[in-house]
């Protein structure tokens, strides 16, 4: 009797352990994290990187602002304006974090992100995702992304080397996007 006694405290063990398990993994009761939408605008009086609320570009990568290079009313010969915004902790990012273009959309380059965001490019795959409402497109990796949104005469172009945790490019980087067009005055 005293075998039996330990093999049936390890299978009441075993039950109770596959019942708690088994319920939890089918509760209906568990919530998922509600994850806060990035606005279009940046919030008045805020810290602007690269023409980006800066709360809401570390919201949507993950990580801290570090430092800007680069300079959206700078342009350079053919018009395009360049902006790199670069993390504070480099163990997760060896680059920039997130860089953003302007191009003008009659030039060579916005033609063919023009023929890129269409699917018409040739040896390009078309965008995972066209945006509704916006003119433009998006592309999604394994940890980033990136986005090509037409406003006016310019496009502008996001692309992240990384996302906060549960965070979706597709959804951020359009928002972005549309924060940098605000805060250049770009309208169209």
């Amino acid at each position: 009797m005293s075998a039996a006694r330990p093999r049936a405290v390890a299978l009441a063990a075993v039950l109770l352990l596959t019942a708690a398990l088994s319920t939890g993994c089918t509760s209906q009761n568990k919530e998922e994290p509600v994850t806060t939408a990035i606005p279009s605008t940046p919030a008045a009086g805020a810290d602007l990187v690269c023409g980006m609320d800066r709360a809401d570009v570390e919201t949507a990568i993950g990580l801290d602002v570090g430092r800007v290079e680069g300079d959206l009313s700078e342009a350079r010969a053919d018009g395009t304006r360049v902006c790199d915004v670069w993390p504070t902790d480099k163990r997760f990012v060896s680059g920039a974090m997130l860089s953003v273009e302007l191009v003008p959309a009659s030039s060579a380059e916005g033609k063919d992100y023009r023929a890129q965001v269409d699917g018409t490019a040739k040896g390009v795959i078309p965008p995972d995702v066209a945006y509704d409402g916006i003119d433009g497109g998006g592309w999604t990796g394994a940890v980033g992304g990136t986005s090509v949104v037409f406003v006016g005469d310019q496009a502008v172009v996001l692309t992240s080397t990384f996302k906060g945790e549960g965070r979706d490019p597709l959804k951020d980087l359009p928002a972005l996007s549309l924060q940098v067009a605000d805060s250049q005055g770009l309208s169209g």
